[in-house]
């Protein structure tokens, strides 16, 4: 699973595939919070990565019927199933998304992703906040999508970030 998450940016197909294969393993033992997180992730990867959306029907539907298992995730853990909200709703068609759950899902996103002690990384941060501008860009208002890019701006500009986590930063913009 961490492998997975140490590809993001990298290698996302890699990155899924390590994905996949947690998921299977949390399967094995009957892990719903850990079949979340590893589902979300599938969906968070695919989002970063510009991937088709379609391929990640299968994910889609799992992660769907993990919903239940999220508040169930501590920290960083549910940071990322949280993600997986957004990613899904960006990926469903506008009549398809839960809009409630990703909105609930992006308020408690925007001030968690302030706090560095929620996070394994500042790059991963940095996604985050892409992530969520994007979905408010998509699903809310320009103008909330600008708030979250202002609260959000200190990090991608931290010398500390990553390249290619600050570029995709900027380009969501």
């Amino acid at each position: 699973f961490w492998a997975g998450h140490a590809l993001l940016g990298v290698d996302g197909a890699a990155a899924r595939g390590w994905f996949e294969r947690a998921f299977r393993a949390f399967e094995a033992q009957a892990d719903r919070a850990g079949m979340a997180v590893a589902a979300a992730s599938v969906l968070v990867a695919t989002t970063l990565d510009y991937v088709d959306p379609e391929q990640s029907d299968t994910w889609r539907a799992r992660f769907g019927q993990l919903k239940g298992a999220i508040d169930d995730q501590p920290g960083a853990l549910r940071n990322i199933c949280l993600l997986g909200l957004l990613a899904d709703a960006i990926m469903a068609a506008a009549d398809d998304a839960d809009l409630d759950a990703a909105g609930r899902a992006l308020s408690e996103l925007r001030s968690r992703v302030l706090r560095a002690d929620e996070w394994t990384s500042l790059d991963q941060r940095v996604d985050a906040a892409r992530v969520m501008v994007e979905h408010a860009q998509l699903l809310q208002t320009k103008q909330l999508a600008l708030q979250i890019a202002a609260d959000t701006r200190p990090l991608a500009e931290d010398p500390a970030t990553g390249p290619l986590p600050a570029g995709r930063w900027l380009v969501a913009l």
